[in-house]
């Protein structure tokens, strides 16, 4: 997100007009690139990932944190100190920073300047690289008003009292008191992004689907709270129920949307080894969300929900009422834009998608006139059914040299695991997208880090993870529910192995999924974690003896997450607002509950948090996290 394009906006009554037009375009444009790519080799293996960070304002005289709306200008700051690295922090980073801006205005995304690859050497310095890079930007915002207020970035997965009155600080009050704040009442031109890209985006979101974007979240009930108001939360400072009894409504479309992740994408050796890995993944999408569950608060009410998955799935939705509701299942679209994945990829698995999808006859036939296997062009004519979002003017007409209005229809298809085609020096990718944001750059690299050795090992183990995509789908809609990691049962495959005759799945619990155990009488699931510490004996390419030490760290961590021993950070927010003196027990997160629970959260990620619980004393030297605190249950 946050590439700027120089062009005039086109209304969304010439985007419908045109978009025939475009869709052709983009179909010549993709079988041209296809042809180009289809047996390319990418012999070196890449990956890398994308943080996103909220810009958080603390008032500590005030006892009030607000989101600070000024993206543009700190991305700008840190372009300019990305020679900073070694001079400033005595870090060897070989790797370096991107910066750019997110859709709302206070949010930034940062990845590594270069991928990192397989090697040892990459996999230690992947923590390293994401400290400096908060690092770099906890400096820019220092910046911001010196002495008086603390300007910091947090890995957080929602701001719990976003979009109410006073919660955000646009860029022409950055020197404002915090009670001049309180009466600010701003819109969705205000939270987002100034790029006309962006505002575009989001507007034809809306006019797309006929309804205003908002997402209905489910208040947690407990003792005290009043769930039958009937208050809007946009200008209610207390927050406020909204329109459906028991929910908070979530609007507009950018405070959906302004929510954090951590996402990574990974490269494939050639096209077959990327539709594996795509397909691999598929599953474990929703396993990732209860585990780096990290969101349990919106507008200001704790939620019954964990993760903030639904709520941008819900507010992307752009479907017309005739395409959600349709009894037509070739007329139906049974998922958002932003949603679970349409289908696997791979020939050998297209038996397994067993829910209805609608794709483009005209796209698929193409498709097939050029040699594609059935399931993979199954796959891309179904991308072909949503409409692009924004065109400009001057670039409407293109040729199939180009691949702007390609990557327009590709790369608004949301979906919780992508397959991205080649470009430039970059070969097939597949991104992996349901992660939560985490608070500490060691739990960040710790997840990152998990799910790579999972796709080595698959590799090298001949591993097959895949099941009916009936069964993840389901697994999707449990995944965000409140305590889910403890409380909810996924069904999974419990013999993978690409050497079988049959599937068997089994539900089971995410602790039994990770760490293994007896899923029925006579049936046991070896566990994530024991099938990546198999996969690591047989490797022998720890000579510095540092390298073992550091990922067991990291396995021990996703390890005690799953069982329960360590929190997840939504149980430890959510026993933070419960247990603070001034809850209510009202559901409500007032604004000095969101003021102390944000000062703990930058304290966590900066290291200044201490206790004995700090997961760090588990481990050696070696091992030992640079600012960590992972609080155990």
């Amino acid at each position: 997100m946050g590439k700027s394009e120089e062009g005039t906006l086109l209304s969304w009554k010439d985007i419908k007009n045109n978009t025939k037009h475009v869709k052709d375009t983009a179909l010549q444009q993709f079988i041209r690139l296809y042809r180009e790519v289809k047996d390319k080799t990418y012999p070196t293996f890449k990956w890398g990932d994308e943080i996103e960070y909220m810009m958080v304002r603390l008032d500590h005289s005030a006892g009030t944190a607000h989101l600070v709306l000024n993206n543009g200008q700190v991305v700008n700051d840190l372009a300019g100190s990305s020679s900073m690295n070694k001079n400033n922090y005595h870090c060897d980073d070989p790797y370096g920073a991107d910066w750019s801006v997110e859709m709302a205005a206070y949010m930034v995304e940062s990845s590594p300047g270069r991928p990192f690859g397989g090697d040892v050497l990459d996999y230690l310095l992947v923590e390293d690289n994401l400290s400096i890079r908060r690092k770099q930007l906890n400096q820019v915002l220092s910046r911001i008003r010196p002495g008086i207020t603390e300007d910091t970035c947090l890995t957080l997965a929602s701001f719990p009292r976003s979009g109410l009155l006073g919660a955000m600080i646009p860029s022409n009050h950055l020197d404002s008191d915090a009670s001049m704040l309180s009466e600010l009442s701003l819109g969705q031109d205000d939270y987002a992004t100034p790029l006309p890209r962006t505002r575009a985006v989001l507007e034809n979101l809306l006019r797309r689907s006929h309804r205003s974007a908002a997402a209905r979240i489910p208040v947690f009930r407990d003792e005290s709270s009043e769930l039958n108001n009937n208050i809007d939360p946009l200008t209610n400072p207390e927050g406020g129920i909204g329109f459906e009894p028991g929910h908070v409504i979530v609007g507009p479309c950018i405070l959906g949307g302004g929510v954090a992740s951590m996402q990574l994408t990974l490269q494939g050796s050639n096209f077959e080894e990327a539709k594996l890995l795509h397909d691999q993944l598929l599953p474990m999408a929703p396993i990732m969300i209860p585990l780096t569950a990290a969101a349990p608060i919106f507008h200001g009410f704790l939620s019954d929900w964990d993760s903030r998955w639904n709520v941008i799935e819900q507010t992307a939705d752009c479907r017309t009422p005739e395409e959600r509701n349709s009894d037509d299942e070739s007329f139906r679209i049974p998922k958002p834009r932003f949603g679970p994945v349409n289908g696997y990829v791979s020939s050998s698995n297209e038996a397994l998608n067993d829910v209805p999808f609608p794709h483009d006859d005209a796209v698929y036939a193409r498709c097939i006139q050029e040699g594609i296997d059935p399931c993979f062009a199954r796959h891309t004519a179904r991308q072909f059914i949503r409409d692009p979002l924004y065109l400009l003017k001057e670039r409407l007409h293109q040729d199939d040299t180009d691949t702007e209005h390609l990557q327009n229809i590709l790369s608004t298809n949301w979906q919780a695991v992508r397959l991205k085609m080649p470009e430039g020096d970059m070969g097939w990718r597949v991104e992996f997208r349901t992660m939560e944001a985490q608070l500490t750059d060691f739990e960040q690299a710790a997840y990152l880090i998990f799910v790579i050795l999972l796709t080595r090992a698959t590799l090298a183990m001949g591993l097959d993870f895949v099941s009916p995509l009936s069964k993840v789908d389901e697994n999707m809609a449990k995944a965000t529910k409140r305590d889910a990691i403890r409380g909810q049962t996924f069904a999974f495959r419990v013999n993978p192995s690409k050497d079988v005759d049959e599937i068997l799945v089994r539900d089971m619990t995410i602790d039994m999924i990770v760490n293994g155990g007896e899923a029925e009488e006579g049936v046991n699931f070896p566990g994530l974690v024991p099938l990546i510490r198999r996969y690591l004996d047989m490797l022998e390419n720890d000579e510095d003896g540092r390298f073992r030490p550091m990922v067991n760290g990291y396995l021990d961590l996703i390890s005690a997450r799953a069982s329960g021993e360590v929190r997840t950070t939504a149980q430890w927010i959510r026993e933070f607002v419960v247990n603070h003196p001034d809850y209510k027990h009202n559901s409500v997160v007032t604004d000095k509950i969101n003021y102390d629970l944000m000062k703990a959260c930058s304290d966590i990620s900066r290291g200044n948090l201490k206790t004995s619980s700090d997961i760090s004393q588990a481990h050696n030297d070696i091992s030992r996290p640079r600012g960590a605190h992972v609080i155990r249950s």
